[in-house]
C-alpha cells in the first residue's frame, strides 16, 4: 500500500467509526438494540486508528522523496533519524496497547451488554417438552477477552505513567549513522533528572524480524541476532539538576547486518534500550537506531586509532 492509499484508507475508517459510534451512541439514548456499547467501542478505535494510518501514508510519502533525494545514504531516507536526533518510540507502542486492548473489550461489552443471553431450544427426548439452554460459552468468551483486553490496558497505563513521570527522551547521535565495524555513539537527553541509584543499564541489539502468515494467522517473531550491554556510572552533566545526559557508546563488529530501512516481512532493525533504577518506577526509554555498511567500516575487531569517547563514563 502506498502513501496516497493509506491516507485514503485512513479517510475511509475514520468516516465510518464516525457514523458508528453516531449510530451506537444514537441506541444507547433510544435503548434500540444490544449492540450499542459494541458500536460505540469500534467506532472509537476505528477513529483512533485513522490518524496513525494517515501519518504512517504521509511517512511512506516523505520517505519515497528523501530516497529521491539521497539513493545511496538509506539512513537519510527515514524522517524520525533526521539530523541523528530520535526520540524515544515507547510513545508508540503505548498507542498499541491502548488500540488492542479497545478491540479485546469490544466484543465482551456487546455480550455484557446483550439483554438476554442467547437461548438454544432443543426438546426433551422423553416427553418432547422443550427446555431452555443458557448458553454460558459466549459468556465465558467474552470474560477471557476482557481479562486479555484489561491486561493491555494496565500494561499501557503503566507505561504511560512512566512516560509522564519522565517526559520524552531524545538521543543525540555523534556518530551518524552507526557504523558496522565501527562505532554507535550519542547522548541521551532525558525531559526530568534521572537520579539513577546504581548507573545507567545500555543494551544495543539487532534484531531479526518475521512476519508469517496473513490476516488473522500472522505471527512475528523477533530475535537477537547480536548484542551488547555497558553501564555508564554517571551522566554528562550531572550538575544540572532540570535533567538528564546519558553517554552511549558501542563497538559494532563488521559482520552483523545493516539496519533496512523499506518495509519488508523479513527485516533486521537496531534497537537501543537504556533502564535506571530510580524510587517508584524506574527509568525505560527505547530507541531505533540507524547502523549501516559506510566508508568507515572495517572487519577490523579493534580498528588503528580509534578511541572510545565515553570511557570515562563507563562503570
Amino acid at each position: 500500500m502506498g502513501g496516497i492509499g493509506a491516507m485514503g484508507v485512513a479517510l475511509l475508517l475514520a468516516g465510518a467509526g464516525g457514523i458508528l459510534m453516531l449510530r451506537g451512541l444514537g441506541d444507547y439514548v433510544l435503548q434500540e438494540g444490544s449492540t450499542a456499547g459494541a458500536a460505540i467501542v469500534f467506532g472509537a478505535a476505528m477513529v483512533v486508528l485513522s490518524p496513525f494510518l494517515w501519518f504512517w501514508g504521509r511517512q511512506i510519502q516523505r520517505q519515497d522523496a528523501f530516497r529521491r533525494r539521497h539513493p545511496d545514504e538509506p539512513w537519510l531516507w527515514n524522517a524520525k533519524w533526521a539530523g541523528g536526533r530520535i526520540r524515544n518510540s515507547d510513545w508508540t507502542k503505548v498507542y498499541h496497547n491502548y488500540l488492542i486492548a479497545a478491540f479485546l473489550l469490544a466484543f465482551p461489552l456487546t455480550v455484557f451488554t446483550h439483554k438476554q443471553n442467547t437461548v438454544e431450544i432443543r426438546p426433551a427426548r422423553a416427553n418432547r417438552q422443550a427446555i431452555v439452554v443458557s448458553n454460558n460459552a459466549a459468556m465465558y468468551f467474552a470474560m477471557g477477552f476482557s481479562l486479555a483486553g484489561a491486561a493491555y490496558l494496565i500494561y499501557a497505563g503503566v507505561n504511560t505513567w512512566r512516560l509522564v513521570k519522565f517526559g520524552a527522551s531524545t538521543l543525540q547521535l555523534a556518530t551518524f549513522p552507526g557504523v558496522i565495524g565501527g562505532q554507535l555513539v550519542g547522548v541521551i537527553y532525558t525531559q526530568h533528572k534521572v537520579p539513577a541509584s546504581d548507573g545507567y543499564h545500555l543494551r544495543l541489539q539487532c534484531i531479526h524480524r518475521v512476519i508469517t502468515g496473513y490476516g488473522r494467522y500472522s505471527r512475528v517473531k523477533e530475535t537477537p541476532v547480536w548484542e551488547a550491554e555497558n553501564t555508564m556510572a554517571r551522566g554528562v552533566m550531572d550538575e544540572d539538576m532540570s535533567r538528564t545526559a546519558i553517554p552511549v557508546g558501542f563497538r559494532i563488529p563488521g559482520y552483523c547486518r545493516p539496519s533496512d530501512v523499506l518495509p519488508s516481512r523479513d527485516r533486521i532493525y537496531w534497537q537501543l534500550q537504556v533502564l535506571a533504577k530510580v524510587p517508584g518506577l524506574n527509568y525505560r526509554a527505547t530507541f531505533v537506531v540507524p547502523v549501516f555498511l559506510t566508508e568507515d567500516s572495517t572487519m577490523e575487531e579493534e580498528p588503528a586509532g580509534q578511541v572510545d569517547p565515553v570511557a570515562a563514563y563507563r562503570a
